[in-house]
C-alpha cells in the first residue's frame, strides 16, 4: 500500500486531511498551558533527587536522574508528539506537503525539548 494516497481506508477525504493538518499545527498552542504544568512537574521531579533546578541537571543524580530526565523530556514534548501523530495520519489520507511539513516541525520541536531536558538546559 502506498504511503501517500487521496483517501484512507475509512473513506477520509481531502477536507479531512486538511483539517487534521491544521489541527497538527494548532495542537502546539497547547504549550501555552502545558508549559506551566510541566514547569511545576519539573520542580516535583527535581525534588525526588533533592536537586535545585536552577543549579543542577537531573543527570547529576546518576542513573535514576537520567531515567527521570528521559521520561520528563518525553512528557514535556507531548503536544508535539501528538501533533506529529495527527500530521502523519493527515499525510496518509492525502494531506500532501503541508502535512509532511507538520510532521517534521512537530518532531523537531519534540526532539528539541527532549534534548534540552537531557542536556540539563
Amino acid at each position: 500500500m502506498p504511503l501517500h494516497h487521496s483517501a484512507g481506508a475509512g473513506g477520509e477525504t481531502a477536507p479531512e486531511a486538511r483539517r487534521l493538518t491544521v489541527v497538527s499545527y494548532v495542537v502546539n498552542l497547547g504549550y501555552v498551558v502545558w508549559f506551566w504544568v510541566m514547569f511545576a512537574a519539573g520542580y516535583w521531579v527535581y525534588s525526588w533527587f533533592g536537586l535545585d533546578p536552577s543549579s543542577s541537571a537531573l543527570s547529576d543524580a546518576g542513573a535514576g536522574g537520567w531515567l527521570a530526565a528521559l521520561g520528563y523530556g518525553l512528557v514535556v514534548g507531548l503536544p508535539s508528539w501528538i501533533g506529529a501523530w495527527i500530521a502523519q495520519h493527515a499525510y496518509r489520507i492525502g494531506g500532501g506537503l503541508a502535512a509532511m511539513v507538520a510532521v517534521v516541525v512537530n518532531l523537531v520541536i519534540a526532539v528539541a525539548w527532549l534534548t534540552a531536558v537531557l542536556l540539563g538546559m
